[in-house]
């Protein structure tokens, strides 16, 4: 199946896939029961993001972000708990080794956006869990939103020369700054570290029926998740789950929204091969506490790949 919009794009249509259009579902039907957090627990880790992009097997662009990460139950009570989880910037880093071409001005919006939005020294999520320590809501969205609008002024304020980049940016502003990207891919790694915390941890293979939400359109994407584990001692699991969505439903989801936006900067349109998408989380459980874990979303479309990998540990 085929959109209207450029086969040129086909690059673009998976960084803005990558980046907006799915993230990680908070919460499903069966998993595990880990212990709930208590009063003044803190836990410290390592929160690290690397996205790289790919045109057949030649690696054009990689970006590597690393902060450490301290977890603070600010409170608790058995309805739940508000935990405080501060970022302490280690490093960002973008490296082009095939430099873009001029077509793929969304693209090099979203890479931009992307890498200016992780580049604060230090930010704290403040947010509800649940009895079980699964994420229920965040509590200062707006001073995270905040923070967001500045990064989109100032990026806005550097590329005023760049027409082009303008109006792509000002096209993708609304994604950015919508509930479903501040509340879930913005804070993708809070999410895959509570994903687990909720219910009962199924060893044998379990398949589910899913949507997903996405802030480029408002509409969830049908999809399914499938789940196993795997008893590495009595106390010990290893917990993989593949998630996969409608490839017809959301290359139209992207296709639409960036054919709206290069019709608005006078661009041309053809079509565009259909997205595939799959995204596999990987956890270590110690006892009733996460040890660690990744997660990998990989995007692929018209010879173009982009693959994003989150780690805690």
């Amino acid at each position: 199946m085929s959109f209207n919009f450029s086969t040129r794009f086909s690059t673009t249509a998976i960084v803005a896939a990558l980046t907006l259009v799915l993230y990680c579902l908070p919460g499903h039907a069966q998993s595990i029961r880990l212990r709930p957090f208590q009063e003044n627990e803190t836990r410290t880790f390592t929160s690290s993001r690397i996205k790289s992009a790919y045109s057949g097997k030649t690696l054009d662009s990689e970006a590597q972000v690393i902060f450490d990460v301290t977890l603070k139950v600010r409170s608790s009570s058995p309805e739940g708990s508000t935990i405080e989880w501060t970022y302490t910037k280690v490093k960002n880093e973008f490296k082009y080794f095939q430099q873009p071409q001029k077509e793929h001005t969304v693209a090099t919006v979203v890479e931009y956006l992307g890498q200016n939005l992780y580049d604060f020294k230090s930010l704290t999520v403040v947010y509800k869990t649940d009895s079980s320590g699964a994420f229920k809501s965040m509590v200062n969205k707006d001073e995270v939103k905040a923070y967001i609008k500045s990064v989109l002024t100032k990026v806005a304020e550097e590329k005023k020369a760049d027409a082009k980049f303008t109006t792509a940016l000002l096209q993708f502003s609304s994604a950015f700054m919508s509930d479903q990207y501040i509340g879930y891919a913005f804070i993708q790694d809070i999410h895959f570290y509570h994903q687990l915390n909720g219910t009962d941890l199924k060893l044998q293979q379990k398949v589910y029926e899913i949507a997903l939400p996405n802030p480029l359109s408002g509409d969830p994407l049908p999809g399914t998740l499938t789940t196993h584990g795997k008893a590495n001692d009595d106390k010990s699991y290893s917990y993989v789950m593949l998630q996969q969505v409608d490839k017809e439903k959301m290359s139209k989801v992207v296709a639409d929204k960036l054919k709206d936006t290069y019709d608005k900067m006078g661009e041309p349109k053809d079509t565009i091969p259909a997205l595939d998408f799959e995204m596999i989380y990987s956890y270590t459980i110690d006892g009733e506490k996460i040890k660690g874990g990744s997660l990998k979303k990989t995007v692929s479309s018209g010879g173009y790949k982009a693959v994003e990998s989150i780690t805690v540990q």
